[in-house]
C-alpha cells in the first residue's frame, strides 16, 4: 500500500505537494489564533488575518522566483541557519497546541504533554529516513484526516447547538481594524522564512528518487486555496458553543493538524543542519519546551513571527541590492 502511494507521488507530486505546504502552514496557530483573535477584536479583525493567512503561501508560490536572489540569499548557509533556527518556534507552537487543547477534556494538560512527547519522539525517529518522501506522505494523509474531521465536528457542532451561534462583536472599529490588518502582515512573510519550501523547491529540481519534476508554483496556490476551505470551516468552530463530547473531537483535530505541522518542523532541521547534528537541535527543542509553554500558542507566534519579519526584509534588501550591482556590472561592460 505504501509503496503504491510513493508510485503515484513520484508520478504526479504537485496535489502531495500542495497537502504538505498547506500541512506545514496551518498548524494549530491558524485555528487557534484565529479563535483569539475573533474573541479578543471580533469577526472582522479575524478574517482579515484569515485572508492575508490564505494568500502568504500564494504570494510565495508566485512571487519566490521574481524577487532577485531571494531564493539564493535565503539558502546561504547564514540565513539557511538563521531560518533554520526559527523554526523551532513552529516546533514549540504546535507542541503548544496540543498541549493547550487538552485542558478542555477529561484527559488534561497532563495527558496532552504525554501525546506531546510521544508523537515528536515518533517523528525523530521515522523523518531518518527518507525523510522528504515520509514528510510529503504523511502531511497528505493527515490533510485527509482533517478535512474530514473538521466536517464532522462542524457538523455535530452546529446541530448540538441547532444553528445556533454566539453573540458576535463584529470588531469594526479602529482597534479591531489595525489588529487585524497587524497580525495579517506579520504572516505574508511567513513561507519566505520556511526553509521547508525552498527544500521542496530544490527536491523537485532535482532529486536522487525519481520523483517527476512538476509546477511547484501551482502547489503553492492550491496550498492557499485549501487553506482558505480550511479557515472557513475553522471560522465556524469560534463562534458555536461545545458539549464535553464536542471538546474531545475539538482535541483529536487539533491534534491532528499540529502533527501533521510537526513533522515538518522537525524535518526542517534535519534539512538545514543534516540528520546528527538537526537531531540534537529536535531534541533540544523538545526538551526545552517547557520554558515557554507560559507564552501560550499566541504569544510564540507573535515572538516568532515579530523577528521573520525583520529577516525577509533584510533579505528581500540584499537581493535587490546585489541585482542592482549585477546590472551595474553587465551594463558597464
Amino acid at each position: 500500500m505504501y509503496q503504491k502511494i510513493r508510485n503515484k507521488f513520484r508520478e504526479r507530486p504537485t496535489l502531495f505537494y500542495a497537502c504538505s505546504i498547506v500541512a506545514s502552514w496551518a498548524g494549530v496557530g491558524s485555528l487557534m489564533n484565529f479563535r483569539t483573535i475573533a474573541l479578543n477584536y471580533g469577526a472582522v479583525p479575524a478574517i482579515i488575518w484569515a485572508v492575508f493567512n490564505s494568500l502568504a503561501c500564494i504570494l510565495f508560490g508566485l512571487f519566490v522566483d521574481r524577487v532577485p536572489s531571494i531564493r539564493r540569499i535565503m539558502q546561504s548557509k547564514v540565513m539557511f541557519y538563521f531560518i533554520g533556527l526559527l523554526t523551532l518556534f513552529q516546533t514549540w507552537t504546535q507542541m503548544s497546541g496540543i498541549y493547550e487543547i487538552f485542558g478542555d477534556t477529561p484527559i488534561g494538560t497532563s495527558g496532552g504533554m504525554v501525546i506531546v512527547y510521544i508523537t515528536c519522539a515518533v517523528f525523530l525517529i521515522m523523518l531518518l529516513k527518507d525523510g522528504m518522501i515520509r514528510n510529503v506522505l504523511s502531511d497528505g494523509f493527515s490533510w485527509v484526516v482533517v478535512y474530514g474531521l473538521l466536517g464532522v465536528v462542524v457538523v455535530a457542532a452546529l446541530i448540538y447547538t441547532r444553528g445556533a451561534f454566539a453573540s458576535i462583536d463584529m470588531g469594526t472599529n479602529a482597534a479591531g481594524i489595525k489588529a487585524g490588518v497587524y497580525n495579517g502582515l506579520l504572516l505574508l512573510p511567513g513561507p519566505f522564512a520556511c526553509p521547508y519550501y525552498y527544500s521542496l523547491y530544490e527536491y523537485n529540481d532535482s532529486n536522487a528518487d525519481g520523483t517527476r519534476r512538476s509546477n511547484i508554483k501551482m502547489s503553492f496556490v492550491w496550498a492557499g486555496l485549501m487553506f482558505g476551505i480550511y479557515m472557513v470551516l475553522a471560522a465556524l468552530l469560534t463562534w458555536v458553543q461545545f458539549s464535553p463530547v464536542l471538546n474531545v473531537m475539538k482535541a483529536i483535530l487539533i491534534t491532528v493538524i499540529a502533527i501533521s505541522s510537526l513533522s515538518t518542523y522537525l524535518y526542517c532541521e534535519y534539512l538545514v543542519f543534516g540528520k546528527k547534528i538537526g537531531f540534537a537541535l529536535d531534541v533540544f527543542t523538545v526538551a526545552s519546551w517547557q520554558i515557554l509553554i507560559p507564552l501560550g500558542v499566541m504569544g510564540i507566534w507573535q515572538l516568532m513571527s515579530t523577528i521573520r519579519i525583520y529577516v525577509v526584509l533584510v533579505a528581500v534588501v540584499i537581493s535587490i541590492a546585489v541585482n542592482l550591482t549585477s546590472d551595474k556590472k553587465e551594463a558597464a561592460q
